[in-house]
């Protein structure tokens, strides 16, 4: 069996019925289709009951949070391949899992992801994966197709509230080198009411704990140092580098300018 689709859902029946209407849709055949839910009190066993005929394997019980959950979906899996669609989450189109087939052979296949709110597409620049993607942002889990063999000797964290998946990432691709591969596929549209987007410090908190305890205090320093370095208007004078007081200035007044909205810029070009 070529994909494993794995939703977690609490509570969220809205959520979980767009979930399961954009999973039975695809075109694509050759997948199971499993959801954990934590022993939800509104609508979302009667919609996953109605739906049992596309469901291959589903649960609704009390769980120890989201990660415990995923483990618990991990466990019952049997796909080459992972996707974890939690409730609001969707698939792009129905022909995502058609699309992805001939990029599949990587430890991490990762596609591109969309705001459900706005249909922005929120990591259509990534074109390379280093420490820095991980010090200044995440790997979107709901666009990325992960390996079976990941989860031979390890499942989530579920200490982690909100960066068990991020840890999952940071330790694979940074620490044991895994393969990935992006291609340019718009996989999901994400829910942006989930806990990670929620409690951003508490994301932010926790990603640094796991940073910590894996990398040398100053190779952390180094990150914190340059984390700006990449400012676009750096790269148009590359002499600007070597300076650290310009660095800072031009570092500074671009990010005051990308501040601003259209509206005041216009404003003040006007002048």
């Amino acid at each position: 069996m070529k994909y494993s689709i794995i939703t977690v859902n609490l509570n969220n029946a809205n959520g979980l019925r767009d979930t399961v209407n954009s999973v039975i849709i695809q075109t694509c055949r050759d997948f199971e289709f499993i959801i954990i839910d934590g022993g939800s009190t509104d609508d979302s066993k009667s919609i996953i009951e109605q739906n049992s005929s596309h469901i291959d394997y589903w649960v609704s019980e009390h769980d120890q949070g989201i990660f415990n959950a995923m483990n618990k979906g991990i466990r019952a899996s049997k796909g080459d391949y992972l996707i974890f669609m939690n409730s609001g989450d969707c698939f792009y189109n129905e022909h995502v899992l058609e699309d992805s087939q001939k990029y599949l052979g990587a430890d991490f296949v990762i596609g591109e992801i969309k705001r459900k709110d706005t249909l922005e597409t929120m990591n259509y620049e990534l074109s390379d994966i280093t420490m820095m993607t991980f010090y200044t942002g995440a790997i979107p889990h709901q666009a990325t197709f992960h390996n079976r063999k990941l989860f031979l000797d390890k499942l989530y964290d579920e200490n982690l509230k909100i960066s068990s998946d991020w840890k999952l990432f940071f330790e694979e691709i940074v620490l044991r080198n895994a393969s990935y591969t992006l291609m340019p596929v718009v996989v999901s549209v994400f829910e942006t009411s989930g806990i990670s987007n929620t409690n951003s410090d508490l994301a932010a908190k926790e990603r640094m704990q796991i940073i910590s305890e894996n990398l040398p205090y100053r190779i952390i320093k180094d990150y914190e140092r340059y984390k700006d370095k990449e400012c676009e208007m750096l790269e148009l004078i590359p002499q600007f580098k070597y300076t650290r007081t310009i660095n800072r200035i031009i570092t500074g007044f671009t990010k005051a300018i990308l501040s601003l909205s259209k509206t005041k810029i216009v404003k003040l070009l006007s002048k």
